[in-house]
């Protein structure tokens, strides 16, 4: 069994210095980004496996008059070829064995590989022939014939990747340094407070909460997963954290506990309904929306997220994952679990959206909280940011439910039921569509099994206290009209709860909070009125995205 828990406008390279340049806090975070991302990447790039399409002689042809280095590979040894010669349907040269070479076993076709530019970027040079077993002549010169190459196969830049790395998060983030990771959390985050729970000696940080609900009318009800860290206290000891420049509106901290069969796992769904899982299985197949498998990246939860396409080969303005489970014969719902997060890439262009306001954003700023929650809403669905979930049925898509906005600071495990009793026989499909680079998935699995009964227990706070010494605990304790208002970065509250006693069983725990947020921006300059306009278009925010990170791509590829 999977277990849940493991603890708009062309954007060209000019357009993208130039939002540097439009002040002295940009320049600022320009020069620290580089530097952020410098740290991210340790100098690391990424590459790709690619086999050239069409005749062998012309591939060869082309590798010698571009200098490459020509490799043999057969029956398990490794050769390079120099002096590469073409003649009478023959490449002929001087071998010479590499002994220890493994790059083409280490290397995985399926998936993008880091090199180190500095160190290793003589791979993009070389050329891997297969061949099958050939005599070794005594004078070191060999000749192959043509028609007997079986693949030839080279190393290409991975771009989308490299930038990914960057920008979205993923592998680079994952080896990434505390500090870095801290500088690119104040560039590009806008969303929602931190949550750290107490392990006896230290805060660790587990995730964030309501992100997405930047105005009051948006206010929502959030449920994190929290880990019991300190097992041996009855006392339940976490931190919510302003460390952001907004104003956090907290309405309600509680927790549910659950306690439960040891065979079994407990989540809790946008819409507090608790399911339990014990027969949590990955998907048979995984593809994303250009066809290309991905099921070696998300079939378990290892922080390795799919991210998305090279920006450069990216045609469309969604993204996502076509998955494909066994069903059985009679199941009539499902269980739909991802361990997923927003990228850094989506609050940096939502950032980048802001500043295109200039003098007017706070007058815009205004007019939003006047305006319906729906249409607020409607245009993040219109701009393709929720993670919508379709289902097929009799051959076309059907939309069935999404997941909230997560936010980028920290993987989450996600639950949605969903009826599966109308589908055909056969495999069940599932599709996961979103914008282009808005989401990391690191996991997708499904559980038909009925849930089982567990005990529940509703823990009201205890205490909660400010970083001032004041006692803020009425502010949190009922759904009401009363909030505990962080304004400033480095406001923070230390909250309690008081535990039921342990059972033999196993115990979940779920925080159950409920708040809303106000993005703090300060933007100058005149706004080209006409161009804002065409974010009232569907998708525009989503092109406005993709063509910066293209036109970034361009340059760095440069």
């Amino acid at each position: 069994m999977e277990t849940l828990f493991t603890e708009g406008r062309n954007c060209s390279q000019t357009q993208i210095i130039q939002f540097f340049r439009e002040s002295l806090t940009s320049r600022m975070l320009s020069w620290v980004l580089i530097f952020a991302l410098l740290n991210l990447t340790g100098c690391r790039y990424y590459y790709k496996v690619s086999r050239p399409q069409g005749a062998f002689q012309d591939t060869i042809e082309t590798s010698v008059s571009d200098q490459k280095t020509i490799l043999l590979i057969s029956d398990g040894m490794v050769y390079e070829l120099s002096q590469a010669e073409i003649s009478n349907s023959e490449i002929s040269g001087i071998i010479k064995p590499l002994y220890g070479y493994s790059r083409h076993i280490e290397t995985k076709p399926d998936r993008p590989n880091r090199y180190i530019k500095s160190k290793e970027s003589h791979i993009l040079k070389e050329v891997q022939i297969y061949v099958p077993a050939f005599v070794k002549p005594a004078d070191a010169r060999a000749s192959i014939p043509l028609d007997q190459i079986e693949k030839i196969e080279m190393y290409d830049p991975h771009v989308g990747a490299t930038v990914g790395s960057w920008l979205l998060g993923g592998v680079g983030l994952v080896a990434a340094g505390f500090a870095a990771f801290f500088i690119l959390l104040l560039i590009f985050k806008e969303s929602c407070p931190f949550i750290y729970v107490f392990d006896g000696e230290e805060y660790a940080f587990v995730g964030e909460i309501y992100s997405g609900a930047i105005q009051p009318q948006l206010e929502r009800h959030d449920f994190l997963h929290l880990p019991l860290l300190d097992k041996q206290s009855d006392i339940f000891q976490m931190k919510i954290s302003n460390e952001i420049k907004e104003i956090q509106h907290t309405n309600l901290l509680e927790l549910w506990v659950y306690d439960h069969p040891e065979s079994v796992e407990v989540l809790t769904d946008k819409y507090g309904v608790e399911h339990t899982f014990s027969n949590l299985t990955p998907p048979i197949n995984a593809f994303n929306l250009a066809g290309n498998d991905i099921l070696s990246i998300i079939k378990q939860q290892d922080g390795l997220a799919y991210v998305g396409e090279d920006p450069l080969e990216q045609k469309t303005i969604t993204d996502g994952i076509i998955l494909e489970f066994e069903k059985p014969e009679l199941a009539e719902n499902a269980k739909l679990v991802i361990r997923a997060k927003n990228s850094f890439l989506l609050d940096y262009n939502l950032n980048r959206f802001q500043y295109q306001f200039g003098d007017a954003y706070q007058s815009w700023q205004a007019s939003q909280k006047n305006a319906p929650a729906e249409q607020l809403r409607q245009w993040t669905f219109d701009q393709n940011i929720p993670l919508s979930v379709y289902i097929e049925r009799n051959g076309a898509w059907e939309f069935v439910d999404y997941y909230n906005i997560i936010g980028p600071m920290a993987l989450k495990n996600d639950v949605l039921s969903i009826p599966v009793d109308f589908t055909s026989d056969g495999p069940l499909r599932i599709k996961l569509e979103y914008g282009a680079y808005f989401w990391e998935v690191d996991y997708a699995g499904i559980d038909y099994s009925e849930n089982v009964a567990v005990t529940k227990h509703v823990v009201p706070i205890q205490s909660a206290i400010n970083q001032l010494g004041g006692d803020v605990t009425h502010l949190l304790a009922a759904d009401d009209d009363l909030y505990y208002v962080q304004p400033e970065i480095g406001d923070e509250a230390v909250v309690k709860f008081v535990l039921p006693a342990m059972t033999d069983e196993s115990r979940s725990i779920i925080l159950h909070s409920k708040g809303h947020y106000q993005v703090i921006r300060e933007p100058s300059g005149r706004p080209d009125r006409q161009y804002l306009q065409s974010f009232r278009e569907p998708g525009q925010f989503n092109r406005f995205t993709i063509e910066y990170l293209q036109a970034l791509a361009r340059a760095i590829a440069e």
